[in-house]
């Protein structure tokens, strides 16, 4: 129970982090976002993010215990969707492992997430 309070807590961490990044990017240099999004996957993954774009989706998945395994493959997608929306061209190989691995926690998880369907539906558009 205390390893998934702890998870819990983490998940809220990131997506507050996240948030955070979202409202202040405007107007930012280009390589100050790249380095504030690589302090992300630092602090959340414990990796910058050159190790993460290296690996195949497989490989990401395959990186993480099981008991914390959806919740860090979500904190990978999301990372990946932000980073791939950083500059006016869209970075579509890190959109592409985003959905995949957003499809990924949907298919294995056991809650239901209106936000990850509506990002995979938007990754989907922006892919289109």
């Amino acid at each position: 129970m205390l390893q998934r309070d702890y998870i819990m807590k983490l998940i809220q961490l990131f997506f507050e982090a996240v948030a955070k990044f979202m409202r202040n990017k405007e107007g930012k240099a280009t390589d100050v976002l790249y380095q504030e999004v690589d302090e992300l996957y630092k602090t959340f993954l414990k990796f910058p993010r050159n190790h993460f774009h290296e690996l195949t989706v497989d490989e990401i998945i395959g990186s993480f215990d099981d008991e914390e395994r959806l919740y860090k493959v979500e904190i990978v997608a999301e990372l990946f969707y932000q980073d791939a929306l950083l500059t006016d061209e869209i970075d579509k190989q890190l959109l592409r492992k985003s959905l995949v691995l957003f499809k990924f926690v949907d298919l294995h998880s056991d809650t239901f997430s209106i936000t990850r369907q509506r990002k995979a539906s938007e990754i989907e558009s922006l892919l289109a």
